[in-house]
């Protein structure tokens, strides 16, 4: 969950202008205004004269106004009159144009606005502006800020920012701005650790819950940087684990291949429907007769017959029986 936040820094810098007039109401209006009104409290007890009236403008001008008032306290009472008459409404009107300008730079777009129309429409203008003027486009630069927070945070963020633009009012828009805002992120940021808890990994699990038991800067720690340590680590353990489980089923996955191929070579070699027969015994081979040539007939044979005779002792001829 990424929100963008508008920091303590930012808020102060839109509300610097707005915060200096409403602290020190009579440091940029006329004295004629400030006279006629006399309702803010004197810093400090003065009594009713010409001179306490340059040490008033002196507490409370600008900075031309307080030179020109230093210069007058040290002067006679013609110097005092003339700064009365002439001089503090002078520098009280350069004093508000650099008031006004120095507040563009840091001034939300309503501010700003607002601000440039009133330089181009006269002195006047600009006492008005800067004695309550500038209050409706501060609350309008606040409830834009606000939207802008609401827009990008979490459930607590939204009901925070809309309980601060429904009360509409620049205490309230200021005071979610400047704090409430950062108790809502948090209440949002340990709802989004609690979800890790139920989805992630073991060691994000780990993590999440050493956060959830730390201060509010260790949450911070682990949304920014804590989670992504976390995850690199299940990462590394399910790789290797993923590998051990491949080698595994892929070394099934062979010895299936294998025996149906054992199976496929027998099946091949037996024909369907027959009875698988044994393999038959080669003959032993007879040798050819001794007394066959067919080349020169039958010497060879004869030769064989003359050498058993030769063998065989000779026999004495019987003598034949004489007749009776």
């Amino acid at each position: 969950m990424q929100t963008s936040f508008w920091s303590r820094r930012r808020v102060l810098g839109v509300l610097a202008a707005a915060t200096a007039v409403a602290a020190t109401p009579s440091v940029l209006i006329p004295a004629t205004a400030a006279a006629a009104e006399n309702t803010a409290p004197e810093p400090v007890p003065l009594p009713d004269t010409e001179r306490a009236k340059v040490v008033r403008a002196w507490l409370t001008g600008g900075k031309g106004v307080k030179a020109a008032a230093a210069v007058a306290l040290y002067g006679s009472d013609a110097a005092i009159q003339t700064f009365l008459a002439e001089t503090l409404p002078r520098q009280t009107v350069d004093d508000n144009w650099v008031a006004i300008v120095r507040s563009l730079d840091r001034a939300g777009k309503g501010l700003r606005r607002e601000a440039v129309a009133t330089l181009e429409s006269g002195d006047a203008a600009i006492a008005a502006f800067l004695q309550d003027g500038f209050r409706p486009a501060i609350l309008e630069d606040l409830q834009v800020a606000t939207t802008t927070v609401s827009s990008t945070g979490g459930k607590a963020v939204v009901r925070s920012a809309n309980a601060a633009l429904n009360a509409a009012t620049t205490p309230a828009l200021t005071t979610f701005l400047t704090d409430s805002q950062y108790d809502s992120r948090l209440e949002d940021t340990r709802v989004q650790v609690t979800t890790m808890l139920l989805t992630a990994g073991p060691e994000v699990r780990k993590y999440a819950s050493r956060a959830l038991d730390g201060a509010a800067s260790d949450v911070e720690w682990f949304i920014e940087t804590g989670q992504h340590i976390a995850r690199a680590r299940d990462q590394e353990s399910a790789t290797i684990e993923e590998l051990v489980a491949l080698v595994e089923r892929e070394g099934k996955r062979a010895e299936q291949e294998t025996n149906l191929a054992v199976e496929a070579s027998a099946r091949a070699e037996t024909p369907p429907g027959r009875p698988r027969k044994p393999p038959r015994r080669p003959l032993p081979r007879r040798p050819p007769p001794r007394t066959m040539c067919r080349s020169r007939g039958r010497r060879p044979a004869r030769r064989r017959a003359r050498r058993r005779a030769r063998r065989t002792p000779h026999a004495t001829p019987s003598t034949p029986p004489m007749p009776r």
